[in-house]
């Protein structure tokens, strides 16, 4: 009997997670789009995870069980090689999607008029405490996408909302780093004048996080500030110094760098960037404030601007009309 091609292959790597991963799984089976299947791609020798997917029992779930451990970036791209879809998404085997997700980036990804095209969307960020949307605000129209990115604390876009064709997954493989590796890859992809971007601004993925205070201390300021400097053509001079301030910093003061390092990254901002008012403001919170008092300074600003903006007359548009979402 031939097997059908699935329209939408969900890629998901994962390791010694099966609980997690399951969840993962189950909310892309879950989806009011069914042409679809899901690849995960186990990253070395894992029986358990492989006899919990297995117990799944749904014929769309393929698993890839790799000999040995080749990190998340080259299992994303091994997934990608094994679809059999027109469509890739990524999903991380720690988040989930909202059930409409495939079907409404998959109407944005039709209507685009390129072979490679990219669709994002917003998303539910939860910590075992707090749940908010991301990011604050979409790109506005004609701004450079370094400039959103890096321009804002709240801006950008998650992994697990990435959706695209297969063909740009295949020209621009992720590249084995030991962090950034969604920027990197989203930047890189961005660039191709060739490769359409797409944003759907529902909120249709949730991205799980452990305690917000942990979120910027991971990964070494130095690694994220040798990746800047080795990939600053990816960015305007003014993206560049916002990324020092927004990426760099932070960990930089969460790890107690030293006064002279901290220095060094304002001498980065400075002589190689474009530095911009809101670039050394968010340096120089990063560097002294800790998170908690930040985020209240956030949440206050926020406020204050929603109630200006109420403030504001309010004008009605016509004519902005949606196409329908249907999974054909």
């Amino acid at each position: 009997m031939e097997q059908l091609t699935p329209k939408v292959s969900a890629v998901i790597p994962s390791r010694n997670r099966p609980q997690i991963v399951r969840r993962a799984v189950q909310s892309a089976l879950s989806q009011t789009c069914t042409d679809l299947e899901v690849v995960v791609v186990i990253d070395g020798p894992d029986s358990i995870t492989v006899k919990v997917l297995e117990q799944m029992n749904d014929p769309r779930v393929r698993v890839i069980e790799l000999a040995e451990s080749v990190g998340a970036s080259e299992a994303r791209n091994i997934g990608a090689l094994q679809a059999r879809g027109q469509w890739i998404a990524l999903l991380d085997d720690d988040d989930e999607w909202m059930p409409t997700k495939i079907e409404k980036q998959l109407v944005a990804a039709e209507a685009t008029t390129s072979r490679f095209a990219l669709v994002v969307c917003s998303f539910i960020l939860k910590t075992e405490t707090m749940e908010s949307v991301a990011p604050r605000r979409l790109p506005r129209q004609g701004e450079p996408i370094s400039e959103y990115l890096f321009g804002s604390p709240r801006n950008g876009f998650q992994t697990s909302g990435f959706f695209c064709s297969r063909d740009l997954m295949l020209q621009e493989p992720w590249r084995r780093l030991k962090g950034l590796q969604d920027i990197d890859w989203f930047l890189r992809a961005t660039a191709d004048p060739n490769v359409q971007l797409a944003i759907v601004p529902e909120a249709l993925c949730v991205y799980w996080t452990e305690s917000i205070d942990t979120i910027t201390s991971k990964l070494g300021w130095q690694t994220c500030l040798e990746w800047g400097q080795a990939n600053r053509y990816l960015m305007t001079p003014r993206a560049y110094s916002s990324f020092v301030a927004k990426v760099c910093a932070p960990r930089a003061a969460s790890q107690q760098a030293a006064t002279r390092d901290k220095f060094r990254l304002l001498r980065e901002i400075l002589w190689n960037g474009s530095p911009t008012v809101s670039s050394l403001l968010m340096f120089a919170a990063y560097s002294v404030l800790p998170y908690r008092a930040r985020r209240s300074l956030a949440n206050s600003a926020a406020t204050l601007k929603k109630r200006v903006n109420a403030l504001k007359p309010r004008n009605d548009y016509q004519g902005l009309e949606q196409p329908e979402s249907q999974c054909k």
